[in-house]
């Protein structure tokens, strides 16, 4: 008994894939065929809700803020919508910084 517990030996990760491609050729072939093809990057399920997301916040930064500096210059009874423009402005630049770290967080993801 003794000796048969012996015999056991504990292989490393990289070891056991080795005996794995060893003993199965036509797997090996497959991952070095993989490895050569053009692999399409692979997206999460549920990316496309996110943009969804990310356009809804661009919109609704765009319009909040635009709708802020509009009821400013009206309430300043300002002859030219300073307000409005810059509000618009700033809300669509805050849209798009939060679109870009979406992508970008994606694309680390991949």
């Amino acid at each position: 008994m003794k000796s048969a517990l012996n015999a056991v030996k504990i292989m490393s990760p990289t070891e056991q894939k080795s005996i794995e491609s060893d003993a199965n050729p036509q797997k090996s072939a497959d991952k070095s065929e993989d490895l050569t093809s053009p692999t399409r990057p692979s997206i999460s399920r549920d990316f496309p809700y996110q943009l969804l997301g990310s356009g809804m916040e661009l919109a609704s930064y765009t319009l909040i803020l635009g709708a802020g500096g509009y009821w400013i210059d009206g309430h300043w009874e300002s002859s030219v919508p300073y307000f409005a423009i810059t509000g618009a402005l700033v809300g669509f630049t805050l849209g798009m910084y939060r679109l870009i770290v979406l992508a970008t967080r994606q694309q680390k993801n991949n």
